[in-house]
């Protein structure tokens, strides 16, 4: 069965996206059936700096370059060191199990794969030594250079969202609500949290600081999604923002926890554009609401600025999300400025260094930008 996230409406036209000549993209390329890499990794895709886009050769500022191209619906993604570790899915219209864990250099470069064959793989995260993926209904693990895939965790409901810290990895199950942690090394899973009668049925998108784990989750129904918290060494969890819609992701730096909701629910049940959204860690301020725009999902903080992905939905599909644009805003609520409108789907964000860098899942590319110094 595919995934029944609310990109299901998007991904069952796909294939048709991708082939069509208004997108101007190149067709992308099956990378499932690849070998699994050993002590190397196996080499896939095109490197960045074809195709008009600027030299790689020293990242140029105030400009986006592409990283790499070629891949089939890169997906989440995340950085450690001068690497960028991205999954690819497998869309409707290609096999099931044909998923890709890959790296990618910071600078750009022709993508590694380190792990193929994985069914809907939907959290990555990397530590000096290892990179973690979910898959399925499992977690796995193996060097970041390649080398044997390790099982964390299996019989999880649609394990999700990944995050690490020094010992242990965090996991939430989109299908059963669940919030886990365990080794680093594997061994048995301690639950955080469990839905028992709160309404929530899925835990989206995971952060993490020293003290708590943080995350989105969703409920039965549209505006029952909530932000929540729970600490890392077990105890209550806390409800920090309800009311909100089904879909959303959440980032914490040092003084905040930020997130976004894609539309704002009106009490005569229509919708307005969505938010972007931080508040105090330590409870000494109310919400503030950093941005107001359609669509806004992906995010990514750094420790000056606030990167979020987000669009417009199609008027015929409600659950047809086209986000358009990757934006950069402030945490000190600066007002925010579009870094690129021309992005047809980003599944996958995170802060690089001076910058953001993204997935763009329909054309098949892994995107940087690197802000110049004022």
């Amino acid at each position: 069965m595919k995934s029944s996230s609310r990109r299901s409406g998007f991904n069952a036209i796909l294939a048709s996206l991708i082939s069509a000549a208004a997108l101007g993209c190149a067709p992308t390329v099956n990378l499932g059936e690849l070998p699994q890499a050993s002590s190397g990794g196996t080499s896939t895709g095109t490197g960045g700096g074809s195709s008009g886009d600027p030299s790689l050769s020293g990242t140029a500022c105030g400009v986006v370059t592409t990283l790499a191209s070629g891949l089939n619906f890169p997906a989440s993604m995340a950085i450690f060191g001068d690497t960028l570790y991205v999954v690819t899915d497998d869309p409707q219209g290609t096999p099931e199990g044909t998923g890709l864990v890959l790296s990618v250099p910071i600078t750009g470069g022709t993508p590694v794969v380190l792990a193929s064959n994985q069914l809907h793989p939907q959290g990555i995260a990397a530590s000096a030594s290892r990179v973690y993926w979910s898959s399925g209904d499992e977690v796995k693990t193996m060097p970041v250079g390649g080398g044997p895939v390790t099982l964390i965790a299996g019989g999880q409901s649609s394990a999700g969202s990944i995050v690490l810290d020094a010992t242990s990895v965090y996991r939430g199950n989109r299908g059963d609500g669940r919030i886990m942690k365990a080794p680093l090394s594997g061994g048995d899973a301690t639950t955080l949290f469990s839905p028992g009668s709160s309404g929530v049925i899925g835990s989206l998108n995971l952060a993490l600081d020293a003290e708590n784990v943080y995350w989105s989750a969703t409920g039965e129904q549209l505006g029952s999604g909530s932000v929540m918290k729970a600490p890392i060494d077990g105890g209550a969890a806390t409800t920090l923002a309800s009311g909100l819609s089904s879909w959303g992701a959440v980032a914490v730096d040092a003084t905040n926890i930020y997130w976004t909701d894609d539309v704002t629910l009106h009490a005569d049940n229509t919708q307005g554009p969505g938010k972007v959204t931080k508040l105090a860690l330590d409870g000494s301020s109310a919400a503030v609401t950093l941005a107001t725009q359609r669509f806004p999902q992906a995010l990514a903080v750094d420790g000056t600025s606030v990167y979020w992905g987000g669009g417009v939905v199609d008027s015929t599909d409600t659950d047809l999300i086209w986000p358009t644009f990757i934006t950069r805003g402030s945490s000190s609520g600066a007002a925010p400025t579009t870094i690129v409108d021309t992005v047809i789907e980003d599944a996958g964000l995170v802060a690089c260094p001076n910058g953001v860098c993204w997935t763009d899942a329909v054309q098949g590319k892994v995107m940087r930008f690197e802000a110049c110094a004022p």
